[in-house]
């Protein structure tokens, strides 16, 4: 139940905190124009009551804002409500569900819950007859003596007692792949018989017929057996079709347009491709046919979720789909004895084959056209179907046995536009179009953006005339060459007249167009280690130009050849440029050590930009060595007296670590030098050898 839809429009609960003085409550009420209708005596909870031109809305929310009142509520209708006993029935969401996206079965069935005298035909797989929860419910050819062998009823098919199976070409019209069943659950599972689940018209009897899994051709002699069999008195109402086919069939349409001729409504789903109809059906192939077909008689039906929405693969079109139900994780029988869960069109369509089973018990001499305008008229508007149905909306039973036609709601779309275009152009949308005007009022408020400086005020009533379902509002944009984030301002309605807010703000974002953002670059850095401790290696982050607002960049190390820990000390922080602030200096934590090693590099890379972008994004950490190359057999030849020799082709500089290193001639004059050198560099100790030594770096 949707309980909005209850509220009785003009009183209010209100109850008064316990210290508030008798006195204040008596301005209040006179203030608001309340008047007392009772009084709970265990609470002191009030029923107010107000004139019926009063905006209950805004007294809500004056009560609401006031500071002595504890509680404040809508007064609501309470209705009965005929919760089936069948044990799964909490299962069938479509039916009844908590969030009111369902088509309110139960507030129908307190209306009426169908009559065993009208009849729908199922065009599917077959239907398991004998299922625990429709075998009571299945229709009989009174005609007809089973399994005689005769065609007891000369109506050309022997032993047609529940239907017939044109693809088998026999009487036995047994659901080969529980598709049907299925179907037939959601149209006339047995209510109120305690067991499994309930449909949507639980007293109406089931025709079962196999055509679908065939071929047209079997499409085309299951219509006209039904045809057939309501012109000799059987009091078929409608007949649901959950299958498609592609390619246009003159043949179908001819049999369709007269089952229209004879009263009957036919119900097809949309199909399960996520295309739209109305594109394909242009060229009558690759489409969904009978869905597609342009007949009077025929309602199309595409599926919803349990959140209203449209399900994924579901078929629509704005002038061929023209509702939806729900078809998403559907709980109904399944050949054999048991239940299951099925999605897609096939599972929608037969909800409103369900209800027009339901009007038609309730309306005994209304025409399948009455039966469709009702269905159609009453749908809960949906914005997922919006634009993409006729209706826009969805099944609603209830809606449908009381003639409560959802009332017109207005919305308003969002929109984003640069800062040169003149005006910001908004749209309103109605969910339908009334026949007379509908008029809201409208006002421009501030966001980030500033009416005076970034936009001007607007305000106003707009007014849609009728049979017609927007109209737009203009609101000028001023274009400045102050360079600035992208800002936002609202436009928001009130006071509608002749229909009911469901959005009532649009949000405008304005797109600067003043600058070109700044580009980030992140330096490189090359420096000795030291040998012990920590030592601070500092490196710039640089803007290409300065910025109007504050600019911030994520920096993480990342390692390359130098390992965080042992090298290095890992991190990652954000900076911010101030506004101007185009150099920021940086460090990162390098580990000193004795090591003879080759250079290593780690970097800084920049991630996550605000506000600007990233141009260098990666900063070079050269860790530069000051220990000495690394020893190994192809530098050094040591011998059993621990004298060290210098291969002669070997560079002295390459000994040494240098690029570009002046070394003395004398440097190594003496063999005690040479052991000195060697004890140095093994030990990982400063070389005061390296006094005579310029490195260049």
């Amino acid at each position: 139940m949707n309980s909005n839809s209850n509220y009785i429009n003009n009183q209010v609960l209100v109850q008064f905190l316990s210290e508030t003085a008798e006195a204040t409550k008596t301005e209040l009420r006179a203030s608001l124009g309340a008047s007392v209708e009772d009084v709970d005596v265990v609470s002191g909870k009030e029923l107010w009551t107000f004139a019926a031109d009063v905006d209950i809305n805004k007294v809500v929310t004056l009560l609401e804002e006031n500071n002595n009142t504890e509680y404040v509520g809508r007064n609501s209708l309470v209705t009965p409500q005929a919760i089936p006993n069948d044990p799964s029935f909490s299962l069938q969401w479509g039916l009844h569900n908590s969030n009111n996206r369902d088509i309110d079965a139960p507030q129908a069935w307190d209306i009426t819950t169908g009559s065993d005298e009208i009849v729908i035909a199922v065009i599917d797989t077959g239907v398991d007859y004998n299922h625990p929860d429709l075998r009571n419910n299945i229709w009989v050819n009174t005609g007809e003596i089973p399994n005689n062998g005769i065609d007891d009823d000369g109506n050309g098919y022997v032993d047609d007692y529940h239907g017939y199976d044109f693809v088998g070409r026999n009487s036995d019209p047994m659901d080969v792949t529980g598709h049907g069943t299925h179907v037939a659950g959601i149209i006339g599972a047995e209510g109120n018989n305690g067991i499994g689940i309930s449909g949507v018209a639980p007293n109406v009897k089931i025709m079962p017929i196999r055509a679908a899994g065939g071929t047209t051709f079997h499409i085309f002699q299951a219509i006209n057996y039904v045809n057939m069999m309501r012109s000799r008195g059987v009091n078929i109402v409608a007949v649901n079709n959950s299958y498609s086919f592609p390619n246009y069939d003159d043949g179908i349409r001819n049999a369709i347009a007269q089952a229209g001729q004879q009263g009957i409504l036919f119900v097809a789903s949309a199909g399960n491709d996520n295309a739209d109809v109305d594109l394909t059906s242009a060229n009558y192939t690759n489409t969904s046919y009978p869905a597609a077909f342009n007949l009077d008689n025929i309602i199309a039906v595409t599926a919803t979720n349990s959140n209203d929405e449209k399900h994924s693969t579901s078929n629509y079109g704005a002038n061929t789909i023209h509702l939806g139900a729900p078809g998403a994780s559907i709980y109904s029988t399944v050949s054999g004895t048991g239940y299951g869960y099925k999605s897609g069109t096939s599972m929608a369509a037969p909800h409103v084959t369900g209800v027009a089973a339901l009007l038609k018990a309730q309306n005994p001499s209304w025409s399948y056209q009455q039966i469709k305008d009702r269905i159609l008229s009453t749908v809960d508007p949906v914005p997922s179907l919006s634009g993409i149905t006729v209706t826009g909306g969805r099944l609603n039973a209830h809606n449908a046995l009381t003639g409560q036609i959802a009332p017109i709601e207005i919305s308003i779309n969002n929109l984003t536009v640069n800062e040169n275009v003149g005006n910001a152009v908004v749209n309103v949308n109605l969910s339908r179009a009334a026949a007379g005007p509908i008029t809201v009022n409208y006002a421009t408020q501030n966001g980030t953006a500033i009416a005076g400086s970034d936009y001007t005020t607007t305000n106003g009533t707009l007014t849609i005339p009728a049979n017609q379902t927007s109209a737009t509002i203009a609101v000028p944009i001023i274009d400045d060459t102050i360079a600035e984030p992208d800002e936002t301002f609202y436009v928001n309605l009130s006071n509608p007249n002749g229909a009911v807010l469901s959005n009532n703000q649009a949000v405008v974002t304005i797109i600067d167009n003043d600058q070109t953002l700044p580009r980030i670059s992140v330096g490189d850095v090359a420096d000795y280690e030291g040998n012990s401790g920590f030592k601070w290696f500092n490196f710039l982050v640089t803007l290409d130009s300065p910025s109007s607002q504050p600019v911030s960049v994520t920096l993480s190390t990342a390692d390359g050849t130098a390992v965080s820990g042992s090298d290095y000390t890992a991190g990652s922080k954000t900076i911010t440029f101030s506004p101007g602030q185009t150099q920021i200096t940086e460090r990162v934590r390098v580990r000193g050590d004795r090591v003879p090693e080759p250079h290593e590099v780690f970097y800084v890379n920049a991630s996550n930009p605000v506000n600007a972008t990233i141009d260098k994004g990666q900063g070079i950490i050269t860790i530069l060595n000051d220990d000495g190359v690394t020893p190994n057999s192809d530098n050094f030849l040591f011998d059993n007296s621990s004298a060290v020799e210098i291969k002669s082709e070997i560079d002295p500089k390459q000994l040494l670590g240098a690029s570009s290193a002046t070394i003395k001639e004398d440097l190594f004059n003496s063999d005690s030098e040479l052991v000195s050198m060697r004890s140095n560099l093994l030990e990982g100790k400063e070389n005061q050898v390296f006094d005579s030594f310029s490195s260049g770096w």
